[in-house]
């Protein structure tokens, strides 16, 4: 008898869990939407040029996108699939990807830099500076606030999440290849929200 592979073991097992197969379809939406804000931070920076405070701040929001994108999956929210009120986390392990150790080290500070400073406005990790200055002859004071807009994450540290994306996508569009082939009838759905 020929023994199953992991990919056959995982087809199967998804086969049963619905909620874990909606969670890797959507995390290759997930996925490319981080692949994408991240192609587009690398094209428009360049670490030797300085910028103003809004050219900065646009390099964060797409900063700030492909990082949200990129965790998404890995978060624990919607509907469970474990009897618990935590919710459908993808699993590395579903997708086929393993991580040596820079990419574990990346994958940790992502996750953090989401959790503490992009998703979650945490002022233990925040920088920034106010000053009142006078105006109308001392009458009215101003607040001038002035926020640290640096980027979070350095350009090596891009290519790594750069390659971790690219082998996660490949991962889950291995998974949904296979299932397909599996149970055509079963992955053919329209999903509408709250359904």
């Amino acid at each position: 008898m020929v023994q199953e592979t992991r990919i056959e073991r995982i087809v199967k097992g998804l086969k049963d869990n619905r909620p874990q197969l909606l969670r890797i379809v959507c995390s290759a939406n997930d996925f490319q939407m981080a692949l994408s804000a991240l192609t587009f931070f690398l094209e428009e920076w360049d670490e030797d040029q300085k910028y103003t405070r809004v050219e900065i701040r646009k390099l964060k929001c797409y900063e700030a996108a492909w990082v949200v994108a990129f965790y998404r999956p890995f978060a624990k929210i919607g509907r469970s699939f474990t009897k618990t009120s935590r919710g459908v986390a993808l699993s590395r392990k579903t997708i086929g990807v393993k991580f040596n150790d820079e990419d574990s080290k990346i994958f940790k500070k992502i996750k953090e830099v989401r959790n503490k400073v992009v998703a979650h406005s945490n002022e233990d990790e925040m920088h920034f500076r106010i000053d009142p200055f006078d105006m109308q002859d001392n009458e009215i004071k101003f607040p001038q606030m002035t926020f640290d807009d640096g980027l979070l994450f350095d350009r090596n540290e891009c290519f790594t999440i750069e390659d971790l994306l690219h082998r996660m996508i490949h991962g889950v569009f291995t998974v949904i290849w296979e299932y397909t082939q599996k149970f055509p009838d079963d992955i053919t759905f329209y999903k509408k929200p709250n359904t």
